[in-house]
């Protein structure tokens, strides 16, 4: 036997076990339903080794044009900006930049001492 042949004994025992498995969890599960309302609740257990050739179908993706954002929106609310904006906006920029050095910093004494 060669190894795919082992494997491919394997997937279906594999699928087998759990189908039959399956069944008998979803005859106890009818057995103590109460009612329709819970029969109709059954889930199959899914199986660990599906066809492999399948492919799940696409679906395209439905969008609003104004749902999307126009290209470099981002920009353009800084091309808008007063002087003291910006100078704020750099001034915060620094200083993230700053506490950022300052945590690396403080995490590689932390890993790797002095």
């Amino acid at each position: 036997m060669y190894w795919e042949d082992v494997y491919e004994l394997y997937e279906f025992a594999s699928n087998l076990e759990l189908l039959e498995k399956n069944e008998q969890m979803k005859f106890q599960f009818m057995l103590h339903a109460g009612s329709k309302e819970a029969i109709n609740k059954w889930k199959d257990i899914p199986i660990p080794f599906p066809d492999r050739d399948w492919k799940p179908p696409i679906k395209p993706i439905k969008r609003k044009e104004e749902d999307l954002l126009p290209a470099f929106s981002r920009h353009k609310s800084t091309a808008k900006m007063t002087p003291e904006q910006r100078e704020r906006r750099d001034y915060v920029k620094k200083r993230v930049e700053e506490s950022k050095l300052k945590a690396a910093e403080e995490q590689r004494k932390y890993y790797y001492g002095n």
